[in-house]
């Protein structure tokens, strides 16, 4: 089975754009709303096709990971990175933080970076890239 990814953007009055993505069957007419942004996400295939991963730049300090089952999807799930805590430093998780999917590794598991900068008088910038395996969303159905 072939799929298509399509946006689509409305002018939201004087509060900016919605982009609203949709999936559909290659050549049906039925398309199934998977993700409403008002900023911007990108969207990453599973080599299966089977899941998508999307990375909301959902504000001007933050973007995060939600995963999308093909086979239902009508929920997106987080990806709740495990143990970043182990390698990010406190300040570097609460300043400006990003989330970023990178690339699909396996159809079990996701490379990802986790960049940012800190706003103190301490300021730096960082990034970390971590592997990630989704395990509640991509259990097929």
């Amino acid at each position: 089975m072939r799929w298509c990814i399509q946006c689509e953007t409305k002018k939201q009055s004087d509060r900016g754009f919605l982009h609203t993505l949709f999936l559909s069957q290659l050549g049906k007419p039925k398309k199934v709303s998977i993700w409403v942004s008002g900023r911007s996400c990108d969207a990453l295939w599973s080599d299966n096709s089977q899941h998508i991963a999307v990375t909301d730049w959902t504000g001007s300090s933050v973007a995060g990971i939600f995963l999308v089952n093909v086979a239902d999807p009508s929920k997106a799930e987080p990806l709740e990175v495990k143990n970043i805590q182990m390698i990010a430093q406190r300040a570097e998780l609460e300043g400006h933080c990003y989330y970023e999917a990178l690339k699909w590794e396996s159809a079990q598991q996701l490379l990802i970076r986790v960049f940012g900068h800190i706003d103190e008088s301490e300021s730096h910038g960082y990034a970390y890239y971590c592997r990630s395996i989704p395990h509640r969303v991509l259990r097929s159905s």
